[in-house]
């Protein structure tokens, strides 16, 4: 099956309880005139305080911010705008926000896609636009035997940004030996690598000291970001590089 089709199922997916949002990003992720461009809805953002944000849909390739406004954000617009501010400071992206309330919501999506077509046009001109292509796909156990005195943590589903770098970063059980060994973190989300981390630092965890969590940088590796992790079908969340063990 044609991986470009398996990856938008999968983001309109993500979409799939919030309903305004649901028909607003379906009605992009159909749209013939826009299938160069990568839609990735539900997507974090990096917070200078080591937290994430949540953007209801970003595209990488043109730097644009997508905020779909349902009317419940009508009780939160200060928190909206403040987390806006923090997006658009860590990204330097343009921003769009889709409010449901103000009604016409076609017309709002007609003007979103002409705000697309003409970011992408500028994107093209200046050079800076990236083509949309495939993800690389790599089997765990080559992974575990082409890297290096790391770690893979695998976590599951959509998490809440506040939450996100807690469950990134502990609590399993690693024995000590490994501990030593281990001086790359690679994080597994859904499938997908998200984070590699370098410069481990272990720390034991207060309310059960078998288990730990560690901090480190974001580091770059021969595996990128992005890569599709296949074959990890066992339950267990974490596994090792071959030389760890």
């Amino acid at each position: 099956m044609n991986w470009k089709y398996n990856y938008l199922v999968d983001q309109i997916h993500r979409t799939s309880y919030k309903k305004h949002e649901n028909f607003i990003v379906g009605s992009l992720l159909h749209d013939p005139e826009l299938e160069d461009l990568k839609p990735c809805t539900q997507f974090y953002v990096d917070r200078t305080d080591g937290g994430y944000s949540l953007l209801d849909l970003f595209y990488p390739q043109i730097n644009l911010a997508i905020e779909i406004d349902e009317p419940a954000h009508e009780n939160n617009i200060e928190a909206d705008n403040k987390r806006q501010t923090i997006i658009e400071e860590k990204l330097e992206c343009a921003f769009f926000r889709v409010k449901v309330k103000n009604g016409n919501v076609p017309n709002q999506i007609q003007k979103l896609k002409i705000k697309i077509k003409e970011l992408r046009a500028d994107a093209k001109k200046k050079g800076s636009w990236e083509n949309w292509k495939e993800p690389v796909r790599l089997n765990l156990s080559k992974a575990k035997a082409t890297q290096n005195n790391t770690l893979f943590l695998k976590i599951k589903g959509e998490i809440p940004p506040d939450e996100l770098l807690a469950r990134q970063t502990g609590y399993w059980r690693i024995d000590k030996r490994k501990q030593q060994k281990i001086n790359t973190v690679v994080v597994v989300h859904d499938s997908i690598v998200t984070k590699v981390f370098g410069e481990i630092e272990w720390h034991v965890w207060k309310e059960n000291p078998t288990k730990v969590g560690y901090t480190g940088v974001e580091v770059k590796t021969n595996i990128e970001l992005g890569t599709i992790i296949e074959d990890w079908t066992f339950q267990q969340t974490v596994t090792y590089s071959h030389d760890v063990y």
